[in-house]
């Protein structure tokens, strides 16, 4: 399955009889959530000291409403490109409790906007915390783990033989069509030369036809010539 993932293929049951799409194991949207999330809900936030938010919009129920599920005097967060989740609960507000996140009014006292990338937001905070060289580690490691799923090393030999092999093939089929071409450039040479030495033959043969057409008005012409200058001699001689 791991693999069919990452070679971008649309991923199948193998179940006998099944063939169906395999689903990831995430919530799309309208779909339920999970009894878990209601579990963990009671469970985790009344103990949370920090809440961290990042790249989010806090525009879809019931994960936007968390953030208000924390202890009054936890700190909240927020690493992102614009703040959001400052939209405050219409009856919480009549009723005088303040809900969503609070960056700019005078009473603010927990919530922090961090402008930026959640990878930029990340380091900064690391950095300020003196975790950064543990960050990076954490982050090299975690990339070769990456690497190595996205190309077990098992499989480095056999994909090198068949490059290989695809390498050899596609310059011996180079090879043979440029022989082929070189083929077909001679034997087309060879087909002009023929073409040409026949067109010279043809005019050739079209001119002697041509003077022999024209032989018998010559003579006559000469013939003609003879008389007159027999007749230009008689009368001379008279």
């Amino acid at each position: 399955m791991k693999e069919r993932i990452f070679a971008d293929v649309t991923p199948h049951c193998d179940a006998e009889g099944c063939d169906g799409l395999v689903k990831p194991d995430i919530v799309f949207f309208g779909e339920n959530l999970p009894p878990v999330f209601f579990l963990r809900l009671k469970e985790d936030f009344p103990q949370c000291d920090l809440l961290i938010i990042m790249g989010t919009s806090l525009a879809v129920q019931p994960f936007a409403s968390l953030v208000n599920r924390v202890p009054p005097t936890t700190p909240r967060l927020l690493i992102n490109m614009e703040k959001v989740g400052t939209d405050s609960d219409s009856l919480l507000s009549l009723m005088g409790i303040v809900s969503g996140l609070d960056f700019d009014s005078p009473t603010k006292y927990r919530d922090v906007f961090w402008e930026g990338t959640c990878d930029d937001g990340c380091r900064e905070l690391a950095r300020r915390l003196d975790w950064q060289k543990e960050l990076e580690v954490l982050i090299e490691t975690e990339n070769k783990k990456l690497l190595n799923d996205q190309a077990p090393q098992s499989d480095a030999p056999a994909v090198a033989q068949e490059a290989a092999k695809a390498t050899e093939q596609s310059d011996e089929t180079a090879e043979t069509k440029a022989e082929a071409e070189g083929n077909e450039t001679e034997a087309a040479k060879e087909a002009t030369g023929a073409t040409e030495a026949a067109e010279t033959k043809a005019a050739a043969g079209d001119n002697d036809a041509a003077v022999a057409k024209a032989d018998p008005t010559a003579e006559a012409m000469a013939a003609e010539c003879a008389k007159e200058t027999g007749e230009v001699t008689l009368l001379s001689k008279v």
